[in-house]
């Protein structure tokens, strides 16, 4: 079959089966020359009697997983069968990179088919030119390896933000270089036991040597993330520059549940691992990603390391074994492909109606999340787009007369096939088809579903000619009761000519759609067009609940007592009450004012909108009890009405006196017919407060007398 034949029809397949758009990235562009021979124009013009285009070394991906805190360790080989539509008969994971082959293998697609090496065969790339045979699906990064012009320039590690990414030229450790890496998309193919509805990413890497250990990332994020500072070719292939990266991703500079697939070469060893990490947020803060055990996937993720010498019609770091200056040679466990299902790891881990912007491919140091240190990538990370989400435009076509009919044309794409339709409309209207025709003028509601349950939204209107459609008419409420800043909107098409408003049921209009300085109330208002046509209907204002409040003094009952204040007690306005005690001076969130003095004093209560209820409230302290006690000495012993006199004055009502520090009060303040002595005296109102002290009564000794005759 030609090959402009073949894409045709690839691409009515395509289109049919592959519903997300993949934009294909300038990587995929690029001249596989050696970059690090010294003869590259010897090379080149060897290569180009073999007609280079693009190239899809391996295709990549990365793989989700559901967020947990699991630690399991990586699996070693995976290998399969790929249940995929190209190449045809699946995808084997086998470790050879050639169709038919190995055994048990022999029906099955691969890399390349060097049986049949165009898009006849059972291959993605021409294992003799290197041409990609479905290049708007295919991607591959080819970099240098020699005088490297992309490798990370700080101690950059996974869980950094990607925003503080830094590159540069330089050069990596051996067991960190990576040259050749790629990735290819399809859907499952139904022959084979897949579901069409399934998304697949086969990928590959390699590595420069097979001693020491090898680790390979392959990142998948939900969000864009771009390189800065690069300077390219008019093909796209970097050229120098250094620089960063810009991340759309606002969660670590990430999304939770983007998805970091890791192939490791552990100590040089025969098998590689897959490592599967999920963006995830910590419960304490900030975000990490959290390996999940490959066996919560099994028949989703393949992978294995190559079990033989593989050739490739590309550069593999200077290899040229049979001096032609076109292709290189693998040596075993140099590289490592697999493949991910896309759809059933995403929708595992975060939503099956999932969308994906971005593969970044690059090598760190370890194994170790915590320690390891990114350290090459051999391109710009790849820009695509899979959205598994229908699109839907709503055309309308409004009725040519009022009271007409009109149609509603619904253009889907994007998602998988087959679309499922629901229509709402006015009037109880319900249709389930994809367009709509002969309806009345109105507002349509829209909802497409795909087979993946993945739902699209929307709504379009239908407007006819007169009578006028007001769409809305909407009161703006006074900020206070018996507020005028209320105002009404009222939006109105339709009619015929500048349409003109009324709020007082037509008896005067305006030009302008708004009407301000309004008091609540229910409003007539009226919309006419130049031909007097009208329609009308009715809004209403509302205002706030009137804020009530009143304040209540805590006088004290005796002179001297703490908590000396008043409390206001307020209902009503909007949201949160704040109370003042000096006429709005400052605001506080109590009610109760204390530790105050006598006084009169002016208080407010405000709402959230400012609204303000005032009043006055006056404190009165009583007056303090001023006592004091004399003691009434006799002159002589035995002289009548020894005693003390308390004076008082202050205090509420009449005040009582006690002797006997309390026990008895009677009205009168003298006290007589006592004996010496220190008497507790007490003087109370008639809030009971107490004023007292002591006094002393002293009586002389008597004379003692006596005659001698």
């Amino acid at each position: 079959m030609k090959k402009n034949t073949f894409l045709k029809f690839f691409d009515f397949l395509y289109n049919k089966i592959i519903c997300c758009f993949l934009t294909k990235n300038s990587t995929s562009k690029l001249n596989f020359t050696k970059f690090n021979e010294i003869n590259h124009k010897d090379y080149l013009s060897r290569s180009r009697h073999f007609y280079w285009r693009h190239w899809l070394t391996l295709s990549f991906l990365l793989m989700t997983i559901v967020l947990t805190n699991s630690t399991a360790s990586a699996q070693g080989v995976m290998r399969g069968i790929v249940p995929v539509l190209l190449p045809k008969g699946g995808s084997g994971v086998d470790g050879d990179a050639f169709a038919h082959s190995p055994a048990g293998y022999e029906n099955v697609g691969d890399l390349f088919d060097s049986q049949h090496p165009g898009i006849e065969g059972h291959g993605v790339i021409n294992p003799f030119t290197g041409e990609l045979l479905y290049p708007e699906v295919s991607f591959f990064l080819q970099d240098r390896y020699i005088n490297d012009l992309t490798i990370f320039t700080k101690s950059n590690k996974i869980n950094d933000n990607p925003n503080m990414y830094t590159w540069g030229p330089g050069n990596s450790p051996n067991k960190n270089e990576i040259q050749n890496a790629g990735a290819h998309f399809s859907y499952g193919d139904p022959k084979l036991g897949g579901l069409s509805t399934d998304l697949w990413c086969l990928f590959a890497g390699d590595r420069q040597v097979t001693t020491g250990s090898s680790y390979i990332d392959f990142e998948f994020l939900q969000k864009s993330l771009t390189m800065t500072g690069a300077t390219t070719s008019t093909n796209g292939t970097i050229t120098g520059g250094s620089g960063g990266f810009t991340s759309l991703g606002t969660q670590g500079g990430r999304t939770v549940g983007d998805i970091l697939l890791t192939i490791e070469f552990t100590n040089g060893g025969g098998d590689a691992n897959a490592v599967i990490r999920v963006w995830t947020a910590k419960a304490g803060g900030g975000y990490e990603y959290v390996i999940h055990p490959n066996s919560e996937f099994l028949g989703r993720i393949f992978i294995t390391n190559n079990t033989s010498p593989t050739h490739v019609p590309f550069d593999v770091y200077g290899s040229d074994p049979n001096g032609t200056g076109i292709g290189g040679d693998y040596g075993v466990n140099q590289w490592a492909e697999g493949a991910i299902n896309l759809s059933q790891v995403f929708a595992a881990v975060q939503d099956p109606c999932f969308s994906l912007s971005t593969l970044f491919i690059r090598t760190r140091s370890s194994g170790n999340s915590q320690q390891s240190e990114l350290k090459d990538f051999p391109g710009a990370p790849i820009q695509f787009k899979v959205d598994s989400n229908p699109k839907a435009v709503a055309v309308a076509t409004n009725p040519a007369c009022n009271g007409g009919f009109g149609s509603i044309n619904l253009t889907v794409t994007g998602g998988l096939l087959p679309y499922t339709y629901s229509w709402t409309g006015p009037n109880n209207f319900t249709a389930d088809t994809e367009d709509l025709t002969t309806i009345l003028a109105g507002t349509y509601h829209w909802e497409v579903k795909n087979s993946k349950g993945c739902i699209a939204t929307g709504s379009v209107v239908l407007v006819e000619p007169p009578p006028i459609v007001v769409s809305s008419a909407t009161a703006v409420n006074p900020k206070c009761n018996a507020g005028t800043d209320g105002s009404i909107s009222i939006i109105a098409t339709g009619g015929t000519g500048s349409l003109m408003y009324s709020k007082d049921n037509g008896l005067t209009y305006q030009a302008s759609n708004v009407f301000s300085g309004l008091a609540a109330g229910s409003y007539l208002w009226a919309v006419k067009d130049v031909n007097n046509c009208v329609l009308k209907g009715t809004v209403t204002i509302s205002q706030p609940t009137d804020i009530a409040a009143s304040a209540v003094a805590n006088n004290p009952l005796c002179f001297g007592v703490a908590n000396t204040g008043f409390t206001i007690t307020a209902s009503g306005g909007t949201g949160t009450l704040m109370y003042s005690k000096d006429n709005g001076a400052t605001y506080v969130a109590s009610s109760v004012f204390s530790g105050l003095s006598a006084g009169t004093y002016s208080w407010k209560v405000k709402d959230a909108n400012e609204c303000v209820k005032s009043g006055t409230v006056t404190i009165s302290i009583p007056a303090d009890i001023a006592a004091a006690a004399v003691a009434n000495n006799p002159l002589c012993f035995g002289v009548a009405n020894t005693g003390f006199t308390i004076t008082a004055s202050g205090g509420t009502g009449s005040l009582m006196y006690s002797k006997d520090n309390g026990l008895t009060y009677v009205a009168s303040g003298v006290f007589s017919g006592l004996s010496s002595g220190t008497y507790s005296w007490k003087v109370k109102d008639a809030n009971e407060c107490v004023k007292s002290g002591t006094v002393t009564i002293s009586i002389p000794a008597d004379i003692a007398a006596a005659a001698v005759a």
